[in-house]
């Protein structure tokens, strides 16, 4: 079958607006796992600061939330072999790629 996932990532202390915008909210959870169930989403931060939300099983690619500021998208779809990567500024794309 093989992952099917997308993440959105944006600027430190930004996370909170796409959260809402997607009609999720934080539980404050914390999961030690090493892959989340379909369905699932999850939130992490990179070592550069940046705020990410991993969706397993939804596509965020196609249809991202409307967010203020920069936003990247990315999705991975091992049974196609699909992936790409796509920044978002003020909901205006400027670059993407796709393999």
């Amino acid at each position: 079958m093989g992952l099917a996932a997308s993440w959105i990532c944006v600027r430190p202390g930004e996370i909170g607006s796409v959260i809402a915008a997607l009609g999720l909210e934080d539980t404050g959870a914390v999961q030690n796992q090493q892959f989340l169930e379909r369905g699932a989403y999850s939130l992490a931060k990179t070592p550069k600061g940046w705020d990410v939300l991993f969706a397993e099983g939804h596509d965020l690619w196609l249809e991202p939330p409307s967010h203020p500021g920069e936003m990247i998208v990315a999705q991975v779809e091992e049974h196609v072999m699909v992936s790409g990567a796509r920044l978002l500024r003020d909901g205006v794309e400027i670059w993407s790629v796709a393999h």
